[in-house]
């Protein structure tokens, strides 16, 4: 289980060699005591090595991956210690490969010992066949649930006006399709979409949508020109291998009136605590990173953005998907005409979450 209290730790034997900070401790709030390495990387000092990141492996462990004491949590931001994940280890598609879980957030990250190549991952056939059974018979079950977003938005906060939206994980273009529908009710000045897929890209130029690599050498450029106002990001951030270091750069290029709206897994959920490594959400490497919603709070409060809204967010997905999970005489027997109709579910495994700062003073909003 995720646990949000405070650990009780007890350090039992450290040694300081060859800038190599090392020690076990014991965790007391275990039924049964536990015993973990912690590592850190060498360092001028034994203070300056304990201020970094370490792993901690229960014992005995064969090998200990070790971290920079320059990196810091993937998902809110903190540089802290480390723990093995006890929710998403030893499952055998991670086998080379590593799950932590940040003891700032409780938050957890796939650590890949190979380079992962995401422009591959997401072809064309992620689209069609891999990840999605058919992503353009989605396409009503995405406006819809793109108008609810929408609505909440407006709802739960001040919209900049004229918007200049940087939409990080654009996809295809529905987004961009929703926005265009939901004018003169939105005031756009700019939109842009940062997207790795080429596929995904060359749908969305097709639609009007324009839209950039965030590999490209001139996105950083574009994004600073934009100096967006709203920046949103549609069940992308577990997609991404450091995703509070990517959005913290683009807070930095964004407005002081900066508003964001992200949807993404909720690894604090009561569903990922009871499935484990059988969540539904847990499916690396195209799922990478699994924040809390305690991450989103460290996370805006180091970059001074209140958050004004905060909950579970239920999806309409088409029938289609939903048939897969049921025997093939069941399938067969759904028309083809239906399996595009839209059917909303919440499994509460999914937080959307909106914030902003107060125009100038970059001080959070309160509402």
């Amino acid at each position: 289980m995720l646990r949000s209290t405070p650990r009780a730790y007890s350090i039992v034997e450290e040694s300081f060699t060859n800038g190599v900070w090392q020690a076990l401790r014991v965790d007391r709030n275990y039924f049964k005591p536990v015993c973990e390495r912690l590592v850190a990387v060498p360092s001028e000092s034994k203070h300056e090595a304990t201020k970094g990141i370490f792993v901690l492996d229960m014992i005995p462990q064969a090998e200990t991956t070790q971290y920079s004491a320059t990196s810091s949590c993937r998902n809110c931001g903190s540089v802290v210690a480390f723990r093995r994940s006890v929710l998403f280890t030893d499952d055998k598609r991670t086998s080379a490969s590593e799950v932590v879980e940040c003891t700032a957030c409780n938050s957890h990250s796939f650590i890949s010992k190979s380079e992962i190549q995401l422009p591959e991952l997401y072809s064309e056939g992620y689209f069609h066949g891999d990840e999605y059974h058919d992503y353009d018979l989605a396409a009503p079950s995405f406006q819809r649930n793109f108008r609810r977003k929408i609505s909440l938005m407006r709802s739960n906060s001040k919209l900049p006006t004229p918007l200049r939206i940087l939409e990080i994980g654009g996809a295809t273009g529905e987004f961009f399709l929703a926005l265009q529908q939901a004018s003169p009710a939105l005031e756009i000045k700019e939109y842009l979409s940062l997207e790795v897929s080429e596929y995904a890209r060359g749908r969305a130029a097709k639609r009007g949508a324009r839209s950039l690599s965030p590999f490209d050498s001139n996105t950083p450029q574009a994004v600073s020109s934009l100096k967006p106002n709203l920046i949103v990001a549609w069940d992308v951030w577990e997609h991404l291998e450091d995703p509070a270091d990517i959005f913290s750069q683009y807070f930095a290029m964004a407005s002081d009136d900066m508003l964001v709206a992200i949807t993404t897994v909720d690894s604090s959920a009561l569903a990922p605590q009871l499935r484990g490594r059988s969540w539904r959400q847990f499916h690396p490497p195209t799922h990478l990173n699994y924040p809390s919603r305690r991450a989103f709070e460290v996370l805006f409060s180091s970059h001074k953005l209140g958050i004004v809204y905060h909950r579970s967010f239920g999806s309409f997905r088409p029938l289609g998907e939903y048939a897969k999970l049921f025997p093939r005489i069941i399938r067969s027997g759904i028309p083809s005409r239906l399996s595009g109709l839209p059917i909303y579910c919440n499994t509460f495994d999914t937080q959307l979450v909106i914030a902003q700062r107060t125009p100038n003073t970059g001080e959070p909003n309160a509402f």
